[in-house]
């Protein structure tokens, strides 16, 4: 609608209408999951790399307590209408939230190095694995080229806390010496060769 030449301003405050209720349910829900990663994402990021001190929060709407979500939402719904109808897109609501991760206290999409980034993507990965677990889900976990960017003692460590899940977990690798001692009762470790699969323990 905002595209359109002529914007009707009480369609528009119709839509706002809507998007200020579904808005506000949807960043509650976002608020719930990420509370419910927190502690586990820091608990494993530490496990794989204990030397940095790792935060998770929101920007945006969702950088508001509950109760104030729905009027700090609408305020900017109103401030940014003209801008909006001059822009010709919404400039407000959830789609405009993000997550900002902290590492030892500076925004890591800045200052992370690769391997920093790895390691919070992977704490992030095993923080879903964690709160799964904990609500009594044991979903599968696939990881992907599992050295790739990571040091070899961040390798072993992850290679540790994976070995320590009930999960069923699926692992590339282009050298299996990444994968250090697991148990031999648990494993199968298959490789490719000429675009076939060959089971070789």
């Amino acid at each position: 609608m905002l595209k359109q030449e002529y914007v009707d301003l009480d369609v528009l405050e119709a839509y706002n209408s809507q998007l200020l209720h579904l808005g506000v349910e949807v960043t509650k829900q976002r608020q719930i999951m990420l509370n419910e990663l927190r502690e586990p994402f820091t608990k494993m990021v530490g496990l794989i790399s204990n030397s940095e001190e790792i935060s998770l929060s929101f920007t945006g709407i969702a950088s508001q307590s509950p109760d104030q979500i729905r009027d700090y939402f609408r305020i900017q719904l109103q401030d940014s209408r003209d801008d909006e109808i001059r822009m010709k897109r919404c400039l407000s609501g959830p789609h405009r939230d993000d997550i900002r991760i902290g590492i030892n206290g500076l925004n890591a999409r800045k200052f992370a190095s690769q391997g920093q980034v790895r390691s919070i993507v992977l704490g992030l990965k095993l923080a879903e694995l964690e709160a799964a677990r904990i609500r009594g889900e044991n979903p599968l976990f696939l990881l992907d080229d599992l050295s790739s960017e990571l040091d070899r003692n961040r390798t072993r460590k992850l290679v540790e806390l994976l070995s320590e899940r009930d999960n069923q977990i699926w692992i590339t690798t282009t050298d299996p010496k990444h994968l250090g001692p697991l148990p031999s009762s648990a494993l199968s470790m298959w490789q490719i060769e000429d675009g076939g699969a060959v089971l070789s323990r």
